[in-house]
């Protein structure tokens, strides 16, 4: 069974959200867990926990991944609005990071394959 990490920005477009949804359906694969990048206040995390749940599928690991306020990005996300695309309002979760790094270095453990914004360059380490 391929085993699979998925980083995402989810929430400002629908692609993340989609691949997502396909993820979690795909036969033989194994999501380990799912972080999300440039994240405000849990936000992206609350929307990933949510599209997991949608899928039954709370047993996968999410924790949220670097915070914009942190001031290191360039610029701050822009979300379309909620009401326009979630049946109700979704519950944010933010983290500490900490264990966001606990979870990335459990997923790197399994040995999975990486999507997101690492997938075209490879996993963080370079393999």
């Amino acid at each position: 069974m391929a085993k699979l990490h998925l980083d995402t920005d989810i929430g400002g477009e629908l692609d993340d959200l989609c691949a997502l949804a396909m993820l979690v359906k795909w036969p033989d694969l194994e999501l380990t867990g799912v972080t999300t990048v440039a994240d405000e206040n849990g936000r992206r995390a609350g929307y990933a926990k949510y599209v997991l749940s949608i899928a039954g599928r709370e047993d996968i690991p999410v924790a949220a991944g670097d915070d914009v306020s942190l001031g290191c990005f360039r610029f701050k996300p822009g979300y379309p609005k909620e009401e326009d695309y979630w049946p109700e309002p979704i519950e944010r979760h933010p983290g500490e990071l900490e264990e966001t790094r606990r979870l990335l270095k459990k997923s790197i453990e399994h040995r999975p394959r990486w999507a997101g914004h690492r997938g075209s360059r490879g996993s963080p380490n370079g393999t």
